[in-house]
């Protein structure tokens, strides 16, 4: 297993924790559109997990990254925000539906003044966070143009955390829309294949 993100931090505790399991994996520290100058190797399966789309301004070089380390033969895959939901106001809590945000990308980022961070959102941190909105044609269209053959999609009314404060948590672990307040895509997967050449 070989993982990779730009937090020094992140990747000295990835690198103790796989140690202290036994696990026998690589971290490398590098921003994603460096990586190929900091990691060699082809592998079977690439993964982008849940939540980076929206900090990366290039898909079309997110893309290229994921061409240039996958295997042919190899299959890609993704779990992450439905770009759909992404359009409305997550701050409101009063259970409506609002369009905050624009659905196609813009060559600036919104930026978010956040405390604390994603991992631990009582963390005693602050700063000026960076996103960068991306549509569905964006994200696929991305990866075709890379050389990839897209293989599945599909969405989901559900999600791992309350995007809303008033998100209903369901079994499983799931939160998703109290009844009566709509039925729309919160998360997506895709899956996509390289040619053997």
């Amino acid at each position: 297993m070989t993982g990779a993100d730009f937090s020094e931090e992140a990747i000295t505790r990835a690198r103790l924790l796989a140690s202290e399991l036994g696990i026998a994996a690589t971290f490398v520290h590098s921003n994603l559109y460096d990586l190929p100058r900091h990691l060699e190797g082809q592998f079977d399966v690439v993964f982008t997990s849940l939540g980076v789309l929206g900090w990366l301004p290039d898909l079309e070089g997110w893309a290229r990254v994921i061409a240039h380390f996958l295997s042919p033969g190899g299959i890609f895959a993704i779990v992450e925000v439905h770009p759909f939901v992404l359009m409305f106001d997550e701050e409101r809590d009063d259970a409506e539906l609002r369009l905050r945000y624009p659905y196609f990308h813009q060559p600036t980022p919104l930026q978010v003044e956040e405390k604390g961070c994603y991992a631990v959102p009582d963390a005693p941190t602050q700063g000026i966070a960076n996103y960068w909105f991306h549509s569905l044609a964006d994200i696929i269209g991305a990866l075709i143009q890379a050389g990839l053959s897209i293989a599945s999609f599909q969405e989901y009314p559900f999600m791992r955390w309350a995007f809303f404060p008033w998100m209903e948590h369901r079994d499983g672990g799931w939160w998703q829309l109290p009844p009566g307040k709509g039925d729309i895509p919160l998360m997506f997967s895709l899956t996509a294949t390289k040619g053997r050449g």
